[in-house]
């Protein structure tokens, strides 16, 4: 079997229909959909169930709330096909994505293909295609694999699992990821080990997927919780990249990007905590941070741009308050320019 598409499934009846359809519909048949319900409370299950009873490509599989991290894990442990495709349950494919996948398995045998998404709304209204990391059909192997890690590493456009075919063979099927429980950033967390694995990458210039902005995704609401996740994941992907020996500019990107991300994180916490002394509270647990430690051993914070600076000097010199009210104020400024938008 060349494919074997993962889906996990929780609290999607609105959209779920219209994934599956559009993998049922692909005009390329070697494959399997591996359909995980992960403790839907909704109409999910039954959609599953009907779907799987009229199409015997589908396996179908029930489990407890466990998060999407280890549903996926669940799902691969099932797979069967040489290559994993993954798609999330709200999204959907556009027509003939298995048949190009396999033309260029065919003609290169990557280990690893990448390609493009659509952004659109929760009821389906375009917003965009996502920006274009590489030229079309450009090939990353041994010799030159960094410049994909630089991309990598330097910007979030390369992320996510549903926008790669990965061979089955360079999956980390056997580490245990349980420990990382419901993390956010699950994908960047699973997508090193798949890099870091393969010999060799395609990336392609073209939109496969249509991914949906829904506004009950994780992605879209802000948790407390979601820094420490934040610490977390890029603790691991640091622990990667030091196993990979990877060079001095796969460093410096990867740390500029982690301040660039924290200093996001700050204006985020500023709009959700309830008071200055919470936030003081989370400025120290910040402090206490593995990789921030290591940026401050590694990186001459002078080099960042002014706004990561303002925020690094800050936190390193306990003057809280000077980050509290800036951003305090930015996230005011932006209320009111988005007011005036409409």
């Amino acid at each position: 079997m060349r494919f074997s598409v993962l889906i996990p499934v929780y609290n999607v009846e609105k959209y779920l229909r219209q994934c599956l359809t559009s993998v049922l519909s692909q005009d390329f048949t070697d494959y399997e959909v591996i359909l995980v319900n992960d403790g839907s409370t909704d109409q999910s299950p039954a959609i599953c169930q009907e779907m799987a009873a009229r199409d015997n490509r589908i396996k179908y599989f029930d489990k407890q709330n466990e998060g999407l991290l280890l549903t996926r894990r669940f799902s691969i442990k099932h797979a069967a096909g040489e290559y994993i495709v993954f798609l999330d349950s709200d999204d959907f494919w556009e027509p003939g994505v298995l048949s190009r996948l396999n033309k260029e398995i065919e003609s290169c045998h990557a280990d690893m293909i990448c390609y493009r998404y659509r952004i659109i709304t929760d009821d389906g209204k375009f917003v965009s295609n996502d920006v274009g990391v590489f030229p079309d059909r450009s090939f990353f192997d041994e010799n030159n694999k960094e410049t994909f890690l630089e991309a990598f590493v330097g910007s979030s456009r390369l992320n996510v699992l549903w926008s790669k075919c990965v061979k089955y063979s360079i999956i980390d099927k056997d580490f245990d990821y349980s420990p990382f429980g419901d993390k956010k950033g699950e994908d960047l967390l699973q997508s090193i080990a798949l890099i870091r694995n393969a010999h060799t990458i395609l990336y392609m210039d073209e939109v496969f997927v249509n991914y949906r902005l829904s506004s009950t995704g994780r992605g879209r609401n802000y948790k407390l919780k979601y820094l420490d996740d934040f610490e977390v994941v890029k603790h691991h992907i640091y622990d990667n990249l030091m196993e990979m020996q990877v060079s001095d500019i796969i460093f410096s990107l990867f740390f500029r990007r982690y301040m660039e991300s924290l200093v996001d994180f700050l204006g985020l916490v500023v709009a959700s905590v309830k008071n200055y002394e919470s936030f003081k509270k989370t400025c120290m647990h910040v402090r206490e941070f593995y990789v921030y430690k290591k940026f401050g051993e590694k990186m001459n914070p002078d080099e960042m741009k002014l706004s990561c600076r303002f925020d690094y000097h800050n936190l390193q010199n306990s003057h809280f308050f000077r980050t509290y009210v800036f951003h305090k104020t930015k996230n005011k400024l932006i209320r009111i320019r988005d007011k005036a938008l409409g």
